[in-house]
């Protein structure tokens, strides 16, 4: 086998690799719509299972949705479904509100998911908000089939995609490779308005590495660059 043939095998040996660990769609809520209306202070629990784990990786979803402060008592609404889990707060000024909103997965039975290939879980979030009035903190929390947990350090706070390093996590040793459990957590803190507000999160997923799909590029450009070199030798 020539030199280039070799090398454009190894290419898609890497690209096929690569590609199959692309990632891990922890949810993308497109599956198990759920709803639910707080008004003034209190919390919502849902669970689902039987989930399409093309869609959400455990095949379980729990929430559990509070509503800490809430001066003017209005009502305060989950809504998931349709690519986005969602909090939807009223129109109007002076409403000074704290929500959160626990996202769980592996809750129940022993759906184990293996994150062993993945290096960032990245969550795409939005808030749609005129006025500018919303704080968005999340955190993620995992725990093993042995029962070690870790999570990541402290906040972030931002409007659209965020990702946590799995090297950024403190706790136990955790296997990476047997996540039973997955738990987000975002804080919502706002004063809202003229317009109605909405903080959204809308896909979570884990990938691996960047360098390893840019690896792999390089490799299959070398490959084809030695096919064309050898093709003009040849002429």
């Amino acid at each position: 086998m020539s030199f280039f043939r070799a090398l454009a095998s190894l290419s898609i040996l890497a690209t096929f690799t690569v590609l199959t660990h692309a990632f891990v769609m922890i949810d993308d809520f497109t599956v198990g719509d759920y709803s639910a209306r707080i008004t003034g202070v209190g919390n919502d629990t849902s669970f689902i299972d039987g989930l399409d784990k093309n869609h959400v990786a455990f095949g379980q979803r729990a929430t559990d949705f509070k509503v800490a402060v809430n001066n003017f008592c209005v009502p305060v609404d989950l809504r998931i479904g349709g690519g986005e889990a969602k909090i939807v707060l009223p129109q109007g000024r002076g409403h000074s509100m704290v929500t959160e909103l626990h996202i769980e997965y592996g809750n129940v039975g022993n759906n184990l998911v293996d994150f062993s290939q993945e290096t960032e879980f990245w969550i795409d979030q939005y808030t749609r908000n005129p006025d500018g009035r919303f704080a968005d903190q999340s955190r993620i929390t995992v725990r093993d089939a042995s029962g070690q947990s870790a999570a990541n350090t402290g906040w972030l706070s931002r409007d659209g995609g965020i990702f946590f390093r799995k090297n950024g996590f403190v706790g136990g040793a955790v296997d990476w490779s047997r996540i039973k459990f997955f738990r987000l957590l975002e804080e919502y803190n706002t004063a809202s308005g003229d317009h109605p507000e909405i903080a959204s999160v809308q896909r979570m997923y884990a990938v691996p590495e960047p360098s390893l799909f840019i690896g792999s590029f390089l490799l299959i450009g070398l490959a084809a660059r030695r096919r064309r070199a050898a093709k003009k030798s040849s002429t």
